[in-house]
């Protein structure tokens, strides 16, 4: 469950720092890139066994922090 939590903290941080880093079409290959690796990723790995309430409260909870610090940054 911790890998889920920091997944779900990465993948944001990742996809608002991106921001910061790339302009013009670059970003939106990489904005594309980021939604597709973790659309597949949490498809997958709701669809095994196991997957219960836990994992998607650590999913949410996990992009909670993320948005927290870049509304500082804003």
């Amino acid at each position: 469950m911790s890998l889920v939590g920091a997944f779900s903290l990465l993948a944001p941080s990742e996809f608002l720092a991106v921001g910061y880093l790339l302009g013009g079409w670059p970003i939106v290959a990489a904005y594309l890139l980021f939604y597709g690796t973790a659309a597949v990723l949490i498809i997958r790995c709701n669809v095994r066994a196991g997957w219960g309430r836990r994992h998607r409260l650590a999913l949410a909870g996990g992009t909670l922090p993320t948005y927290a610090w870049h509304s500082f940054v804003e």
